[in-house]
């Protein structure tokens, strides 16, 4: 796997799926939820949720590891390998 770029543009896209995911996620359960769902909260396109996770349960696995860390407000969670597997 390949580390994620330190490209702006990357990480906000990044910051955004994390952030639909732990809003949709605190909604309902995983199964619940649809990809176009999590992309149209984040507000990308659906192959950019591709372009940083293999699947839904990547996503929560990563939305998981932010609510548990230490991190300012409004941070980005730490980059993680790209895409999470």
């Amino acid at each position: 796997m390949t580390a994620l770029p330190a490209n702006p543009r990357a990480q906000r896209t990044y910051r955004a799926l994390v952030d639909a995911g732990l809003e949709l996620l605190a909604e309902r359960p995983i199964d619940a939820l649809a990809i176009d769902e999590i992309v149209g909260r984040a507000g990308v396109a659906k192959g950019s949720f591709f372009n940083h996770f293999a699947d839904k349960p990547a996503l929560a696995r990563r939305s998981g590891r932010k609510s548990g860390s230490n991190w300012k407000h409004g941070s980005a969670p730490p980059m993680p390998e790209w895409p999470i597997r």
